[in-house]
């Protein structure tokens, strides 16, 4: 089944995403599988495997003594060693040093796959235990735990933008937001940061500062009461609240997972760009290669054929990680009739988007648009929206809201009802469909489609 889909290339899927669940859950992967599509790749893995690991990430967040601040207090742990062994990599880039900073996504692996479990595994039954103890207000309770339980960092950051423009800042405070947030901007190692110039456009573009100031203050009480409030309804059910705080508690922390592993990419790159210098690569190359190439580029001084980096550059390629003999190893298929052969071996059940018209997902905030299609796939594309147009998306993130603000509605692949695009589509009141699966494939930038909230369906016309 696919999972998701991202833009990342090989170093940036393989190291923080798919090799360590391998190695975190040893016993529930066998084999992972990111495939070509659009200029992304899909997350592939077989269904009955990935459902029953979901359930395994999600069966102690149920338990009665499984402690909530404890796993984040956990959290800041894990995610500070991996800074740590980011920057150490990125200070001496010897293979030892590469290795510890592989190994330090490892125990991080929690936290970036908890949020698939909840979606998968624990939302459903909150869902449906809310209907059953609470049928005329369970809505209202489910809304109430979207809210972000903290400020996520985007958000941080638009509000010290805000700051910034209301008492007419100077340039070094913006340089010093540029190097707190400036990793926001980033998806893979390959990617730049956001830098003070692109803060101060970015602040430009802001609504104005005292009356936003005070409208996200009125809005903060109101979220913190409404969470308040719906977490109270809960406490006659111990065992309902518990969870319902834990899926609250990932309305912050599944945004702030994503960025902290990102600012862990950005803390490696000069190990990357240290072996592009040192074996005469363009910029970028090393982004796609597999782990036991940087392993061997490290040890040996070997490394693949420039022409292979070229062809994995310029075009994708199919990565397939696997546990072989208790050992975890990753294969690039560069060349199109490889992984033609290889997809139908291993990936029979796999249907392209050509040819379809209509997709299909989960109501997050009803109504109905009709407009022009805009894809969005990362933070760069943002500027290209226009006003009415319908945002397309695998997933929403905070860096997207000048786009989301623009748009008439908004249909994502992936996501839960407490996902970004479902929590900001309530608050603006946009409609909304999430967990298509593929409406960024079938569907194209300038497509006139027609959105039908309501019912969860998407047209093009």
């Amino acid at each position: 089944m696919q999972v998701f889909s991202r833009s990342t290339p090989a170093q940036s899927s393989e190291v923080p995403i798919a090799r360590a669940a391998m190695q975190h859950w040893p016993r529930h992967i066998r084999a992972i599988c990111y495939i070509p599509q659009n200029g992304q790749w899909e997350f592939w893995q077989q269904k009955r495997e990935f459902l029953r690991w979901m359930e395994a990430v999600a069966r102690p967040l149920q338990h009665p003594r499984w402690s909530l601040s404890a796993h984040v207090l956990k959290y800041h742990t894990v995610r500070l060693r991996l800074h740590a062994a980011a920057r150490r990599v990125a200070r001496t880039p010897t293979l030892q040093n590469y290795r510890h900073y592989v190994a330090a996504y490892a125990p991080y692996a929690e936290f970036i796959w908890t949020p698939w479990s909840i979606t998968y595994s624990l939302e459903p039954w909150l869902l449906s235990e809310l209907q059953r103890v609470l049928p005329e207000k369970w809505e209202w309770v489910y809304e109430g735990l979207a809210i972000p339980s903290q400020r996520i960092p985007m958000e941080q950051l638009e509000r010290a933008l805000l700051r910034w423009r209301l008492t007419r800042g100077s340039k070094t405070e913006l340089e010093h937001l540029a190097r707190r947030f400036g990793h926001l901007r980033s998806y893979s190692i390959n990617d730049q940061s956001w830098t003070a110039k692109d803060l101060a456009k970015m602040a430009a573009g802001m609504p104005g500062p005292a009356k936003e100031v005070e409208r996200r203050r009125r809005t903060d009480r109101a979220h913190r009461a409404r969470s308040r409030a719906a977490l109270a309804l809960l406490s006659q059910w111990p065992g309902l609240r518990h969870v319902a705080e834990v899926i609250h508690c990932y309305t912050w922390l599944r945004t702030d997972r994503a960025d902290e592993y990102k600012k862990a990419m950005v803390l490696a790159q000069p190990l990357y760009r240290a072996l592009e210098r040192r074996f005469g690569w363009q910029h970028g190359w090393a982004g796609h290669c597999t782990y036991e190439e940087i392993c061997t580029a490290l040890a040996l001084g070997g490394l693949p054929e420039a022409s292979e980096l070229e062809r994995r550059a310029k075009n994708q390629y199919v990565i397939f990680i696997e546990r072989r003999k208790g050992h975890i190893i990753s294969t690039i298929f560069s060349d199109q009739r490889q992984w033609s052969v290889f997809l139908r071996r291993h990936v029979p059940g796999r249907q392209l988007a050509e040819g379809i018209r209509e997709v299909r997902g989960t109501t997050a905030f009803s109504g109905h648009a009709r407009g022009r299609a805009r894809v969005i796939l990362r933070a760069a594309d943002v500027a290209s929206m226009r006003h009415g147009e319908i945002l397309i998306s695998d997933m929403t993130h905070p860096d997207y809201m000048t786009a989301i603000r623009k748009a008439a509605a908004m249909v994502t692949d992936e996501g839960g009802i407490l996902c970004h695009a479902a929590s900001i589509s309530r608050e603006l009141k946009i409609p909304c469909i999430i967990a298509t699966q593929r409406g960024s494939k079938v569907l194209k930038t300038g497509d006139m489609i027609e959105v039908d909230a309501t019912h969860g369906v998407v047209r093009k016309v």
